[in-house]
């Protein structure tokens, strides 16, 4: 699915999250203007039912029951209290909880979604002097505030399931497939086999691993590092790859940590126009240059520390997919990036050998309709006697 695609949708998304709070807030703030409107006028309407009731005698039976009848009939008022000249004297509450009592004085409680300012008003009423009623109501409709919250969740999980199917498609109809990871018994990437099935080659004796410059050098001399960083993408030197492997081989050994190499190379493409943002790229993801090298004409080398095959291949697939999404204007037909990693699973392994065989993963990466990220697992009981074999040969 195209980043342009995705991109749309994200932001379709993102505007239906602010639709969907804005209506919220927009239905909430109107509930509650509607809520106090109409509490306000059957307020009122039972101010004038108390009035009229006064002839049945103030605060006697009948007059109660009217108020009470009164409040009971109103949509939004929850309780009510009268005050007389001996100060208050009746309350009524709709459900129990509206009112407390405090040495036989009625008080309205303090509760969240209670009005904080009860409706007040003068009786009235002849041969009384001093009286008033008071009444509390909710300052939202918690019906209709249900109805909005269900609309407001409705368009969030509407967002959310396009931007999900959006995922899938893209997961499912990319252009990329998914990578994997190829299992070997032991250390030669090239046949991918298991050991006792065949002899296995060991790698070059005398060839360096693939790791070289990163440009073309002047005719008939080679580029010699000079510091700690090339200045092709601001990274290690291709030459100290072996050495600064080797010293990372022997820390984590020593300390019983894994350690992976990942290698990854352009293939078809021509990577100069935006080599230098790649590289800073995979520092900032992968955090220590001093262990990013140069790799071949148009790739790196990355030593990960203290960290298994499978959580380097989540991240070499993370970083993948962030190049990938980042440069895919610069790229031509049946253009890609290729990765491949090799780890130390438990093996007193050299570094040579380690570059090798990310190499040959990398190697089968590029080759690979499948994927573009392969891994070389190796099971450390067949590599060790693989090497025993091969030490009384």
């Amino acid at each position: 699915m195209r980043p342009k695609f995705s991109s749309i949708i994200g932001l379709f998304c993102l505007l239906a999250y602010a639709g969907a709070l804005g209506y919220g807030i927009y239905k909430t703030r109107r509930s509650i203007y509607v809520q106090h409107n109409t509490s306000e006028k059957e307020f009122y309407e039972l101010v004038d039912t108390a009035n009229a009731a006064g002839v049945l005698g103030f605060m006697d039976q009948p007059f109660r029951d009217t108020i009470r009848d009164g409040v009971m009939r109103s949509k939004t008022l929850q309780g009510a209290i009268l005050s007389g000249p001996y100060g208050n004297e009746y309350a009524v509450e709709r459900k129990e909880g509206i009112i407390t009592w405090t040495n036989d004085i009625p008080r309205f409680v303090t509760r969240f979604g209670l009005s904080q300012d009860p409706h007040w008003a003068k009786l009235s009423i002849e041969g009384i002097r001093n009286a008033s009623i008071s009444a509390m109501y909710y300052i939202v409709d918690y019906g209709e505030f249900t109805v909005i919250l269900r609309h407001t969740l409705m368009m969030v999980l509407a967002a959310l399931a396009l931007a999900l199917l959006t995922m899938i498609a893209g997961s499912l109809f990319g252009k990329h497939p998914a990578p994997r990871i190829i299992n070997v018994a032991m250390g030669d990437a090239r046949t991918f086999k298991f050991a006792g099935e065949e002899k296995q080659p060991k790698p070059p004796e005398k060839k360096e691993a693939p790791p070289a410059r990163n440009s073309q050098p002047a005719q008939g001399e080679e580029e010699r590092p000079k510091g700690l960083y090339s200045p092709h993408g601001n990274i290690s030197w291709a030459a100290y790859t072996k050495e600064r492997l080797a010293s990372e081989l022997h820390r984590c050994a020593a300390f019983e940590q894994d350690l992976v190499l990942i290698a990854m190379e352009f293939d078809n493409t021509d990577s100069r126009p935006f080599f230098n943002e790649f590289t800073e790229m995979a520092v900032k993801y992968f955090t220590l240059r001093d262990l990013i090298f140069e790799w071949g004409n148009q790739g790196i080398a990355v030593i990960i520390p203290n960290a298994d095959l499978d959580q380097a291949f989540a991240r070499a697939e993370e970083f993948h997919a962030k190049v990938l999404a980042r440069f895919t204007p610069y790229f031509s037909a049946g253009a890609d990036l290729a990765a491949g990693l090799s780890s130390r699973a438990g093996r007193l392994i050299d570094a040579e050998r380690l570059i090798f065989e990310t190499s040959q993963a990398l190697a089968k990466a590029k080759q690979d309709p499948v994927s573009s990220l392969v891994a070389f697992r190796s099971d450390p009981e067949k590599y060790r006697a693989f090497i025993a074999a091969q030490d009384k040969e």
